[in-house]
């Protein structure tokens, strides 16, 4: 008995191997695979065709972006250089503040050295608004410079 159910399956699984399809079919089926591969050969395409306009797009995005980064460089180099100027420009005036300080501070000292010494009563009273208005002056100096060191 069982090998009669063993025949039954063999019989059975031959003719599912065995089942033919007639031209018309096979026909139909190549049909519906050439419709298959041509809507996937489309989708192909189109897809290509997005991703070269996307492609574009974003090429001329970059390009601008990159066109936007030379002109910032380019302004920052020129930043640089006013700042280096600027920068020149002010250890010069300091150089030039300082000279002038110390230029007043000889007068003054002189000044005072001529009033330790006799002087009469007018000389005495001209060489005091003297040293009273190098004074001030050099007091407004001293200000401007550190005004001048304040960021």
């Amino acid at each position: 008995m069982a090998q009669k159910l063993a025949k039954k399956k063999i019989n059975a699984s031959e003719k599912k191997d065995k089942q033919s399809f007639t031209a018309t079919e096979v026909g139909a089926m190549l049909k519906n695979i050439n419709t298959n591969i041509d809507r996937l050969i489309d989708g192909h395409q189109k897809l290509d065709q997005k991703i070269d306009r996307l492609d574009e797009k974003l090429s001329a995005k970059i390009d601008g972006l990159d066109n936007r980064i030379v002109s910032l460089e380019r302004r920052i180099v020129s930043l640089e250089r006013r700042m280096d100027s600027m920068e020149q420009e002010m250890k010069s005036g300091f150089g030039t503040i300082i000279d002038f300080m110390e230029a007043i501070d000889s007068e003054v000292a002189g000044i005072k050295n001529k009033l330790e010494t006799k002087v009469d009563k007018d000389d005495y009273t001209i060489i005091e608004r003297r040293v009273t208005k190098l004074e001030f002056q050099a007091n407004e100096c001293q200000k401007m410079i550190d005004a001048a060191k304040k960021p």
